[in-house]
């Protein structure tokens, strides 16, 4: 098999798995637990850390909502059987990166991954990150070259992959859609707040061999995970 195409077979099976991702990067996190520790003697300090950890991570989220908040409808969807575009995506943030899905992703790994204070985990998560996204990247460009043929390469060559060209940029055709920010995205956000809290138990139990955590990280929890719950229900009874 030429490597092209083992590229694209490994893709689609990353493009069906892709949202679990970020369990990859948990992973890494707990078979190098090892390394944690607090910056300083300040719990303040580790505080600020941590919320600057989660900050990048919302770098990620912001791209992503301003990605999805203005794509037309049949576009940019969490499906997992192949690729679907019923139009193609040149406004917004599609104007200035060709991927703001998966740079807003990549945000969120970032911020992850320096929860480990152990630049090896940072790199390795890189590589877990390429990995998964290059092929998932090559079956949707290959998709999008045979379904819209000159449009697409003409747009590839104008728009970069993954490092934004903000001069380009072009204000989105669509109006901001809060009901599809809503129905798509409410599973990302509790996943990103999961995942940190989940790593800062492993973090403090490593550190202290205790898991009383700060109340600021339930109060992060319980409102997304109530929120989760609600928008589950309204998106089953098709409501939203």
């Amino acid at each position: 098999m030429l490597l092209v195409e083992s590229l694209r077979k490994w893709g689609m099976i990353a493009f069906r798995w892709r949202s679990y991702t970020f369990i990859g990067a948990v992973l890494i996190l707990i078979v190098e637990r090892k390394h944690f520790y607090y910056p300083l003697e300040s719990h303040t300090l580790d505080i600020v850390f941590e919320l600057s950890c989660m900050s990048i991570s919302m770098i990620g989220i912001v791209l992503r909502l301003l990605t999805v908040g203005f794509v037309s409808k049949g576009t940019s969807g969490r499906g997992t059987h192949s690729p679907k575009a019923s139009e193609l995506n040149t406004t917004g943030m599609y104007s200035i990166v060709r991927n703001p899905l998966y740079l807003g992703n990549h945000f969120v790994f970032v911020g992850v991954s320096l929860l480990s204070q152990c630049w090896e985990v940072v790199l390795l998560n890189h590589f877990l990150f390429a990995t998964a996204y290059i092929p998932i990247i090559l079956v949707e460009e290959n998709f999008l070259k045979e379904k819209y043929g000159e449009a697409y390469l003409e747009y590839s060559a104008r728009v970069p992959c993954f490092i934004p060209r903000f001069s380009q940029w072009v204000s989105p055709k669509n109006p901001w859609n809060c009901r599809m920010v809503l129905r798509r995205e409410h599973d990302t956000w509790l996943g990103v707040v999961l995942a940190y809290f989940l790593i800062e138990c492993l973090r403090e139990y490593t550190v202290s061999g205790s898991l009383r955590l700060h109340m600021i990280w339930y109060a992060l929890l319980l409102p997304m995970w109530l929120s989760w719950v609600v928008l589950k229900i309204v998106k089953k009874a098709r409501v939203l």
